[in-house]
């Protein structure tokens, strides 16, 4: 009996012994697994306070993004839409393999693009009616980022100031030319060139020294909008670069009616540009009462054609408006037009919509151009308040295209069918007016 109990003794020690071992075990997978937890919730949490690469629907970010060596948090998780993007560094993580991808979505933009990296990625978007993955209307974000002119390759010592030509022409010889002096880095940012242009530029430490210096080529890539840089005037753009079906690989012409919010403010530097770079000659102001006291500009004949702000008449209604305005068109080719409201969203987006829909551009793109005011601060606008309205009720009209539905629509309102076909010769390069 007694050595039986000794055995069951035995038995029961080694089951007590691992019992405690698997306990213990327990004890230690519990601990290490909650460490590894804490761990990974104050990473997550760090990368939920991060500035993510707005709006570009990456599901990966990197655990610190620096701005001009300064740690940038935010808990909307949104980056800074005035942060200049070429001055947006990343620091190195090693255990971060995401970084590899992120520098793709910011090399992504061509080098010859003048929009911001959040307007170009907006511009590529698929759908229009993601505007607000991008901009939201209260912020001022409108403007172009520029093209940079770099010569500093050329340039082997260095200089309190320097100069560069700019010119269409390899020769520096048109009529455009010109010489930016005071220059303290060896690089210029253009901006308001066209879409597509070609220009020519070298750089020097002063004036004599251009003709040796080397000359560069840059060719601006022709992705619309042409959003502008007016100092003094918000929410500008040129309608012209998009595309249009009316004619075989047709462009609707850059430079002759740009679309903008008020320009009351305008600067001395914001007139020379409207007027010597633009090349604006009419302003059609939109506003009422005692806003609609132009004019603003010395050299520029001012037009008030009043529309009502808020309301949903627009397409029905104010034919002697229409009329007025699309009198002004007529003549864009001699007199480049600068159209404007208040915003410079709904009464101009309504104008602007008839006449890019006239001149046969597509929804996507008109949609576009409509939505790029969530850029400034004016406001946010969507597609279903008014625009698919207006697209939607130009079916009540005959033709087989909504270009021919919104020349009939426009014809219902009293503009002669043959000043609706000079309007479309002037902006469509090789579109040939119908003989009535």
């Amino acid at each position: 009996m007694i050595k039986s109990l000794i055995k069951d003794n035995k038995k029961y020690s080694l089951l007590l012994i691992l019992f405690n071992f698997i306990l213990i075990s327990f004890i230690i997978i519990i601990c290490l697994n909650f460490i590894n937890l804490k761990e990974k919730s104050g990473d997550n949490n760090n990368k939920k306070n991060l500035r993510k690469l707005s709006s570009f629907q990456m599901s990966k970010n990197l655990n610190i993004i620096k701005y001009k060596d300064v740690e940038i948090f935010d808990k909307s998780g949104m980056i800074d839409k005035t942060i200049d993007d070429d001055n947006t560094e990343f620091k190195n993580n090693d255990d971060n393999k995401e970084i590899e991808e992120i520098q793709i979505a910011i090399d992504e933009k061509p080098s010859n693009d003048f929009h911001t990296l959040l307007q170009y990625r907006y511009i590529i978007d698929d759908n229009p009616e993601n505007i607000f993955n991008y901009a939201q209307g209260d912020k001022n974000i409108s403007k172009p980022k520029g093209n940079v002119l770099d010569f500093s390759d050329s340039i082997n010592i260095s200089s309190s100031s320097y100069v560069i030509q700019i010119s269409s022409s390899n020769n520096f010889d048109s009529p455009e030319t010109q010489i930016i002096t005071n220059l303290i880095k060896k690089k210029y940012i253009l901006k308001n060139i066209k879409l597509g242009q070609t220009i020519y530029y070298r750089g020097a430490i002063d004036e004599k020294d251009l003709l040796s210096s080397k000359i560069y080529k840059l060719t601006i890539n022709n992705l619309p909008p042409r959003n502008l840089d007016i100092p003094g005037v918000a929410n500008s753009r040129d309608i012209g670069g998009y595309k249009t079906n009316l004619t075989e690989n047709g462009i609707i012409k850059q430079g002759l009616f740009y679309r903008t919010a008020a320009i009351n403010d305008i600067t001395e530097e914001g007139k020379e540009i409207l007027t010597k770079d633009l090349g604006v000659k009419v302003e059609i102001d939109l506003r009422e009462g005692d806003k609609n006291t132009g004019p603003y500009v010395d050299g520029v004949e001012y037009y008030g054609i009043p529309l009502p702000p808020w309301t949903f008449l627009y397409f029905e209604q104010y034919h002697e408006e229409y009329r007025k305005v699309f009198n002004l068109i007529a003549e864009a080719d001699k007199n480049p037009i600068a159209l404007h409201c208040s915003a410079g969203a709904d009464r101009t987006g309504i104008m602007t919509f008839a006449l890019l829909t006239l001149l046969g551009c597509e929804y996507e793109d008109i949609a576009r151009d409509y939505l790029f005011t969530n850029f400034d601060e004016q406001g946010s606008r969507n597609l279903d308040s008014e625009f698919n309205q207006w697209w939607n009720k130009l079916d009540n009209f005959d033709g087989e295209t909504k270009a021919e539905k919104c020349k009939n629509w426009l014809m219902n309102k009293g503009i002669e069918e043959s000043q609706l076909e000079h309007i479309r010769a002037i902006f469509i390069n090789g579109y040939k007016e119908i003989n009535l």
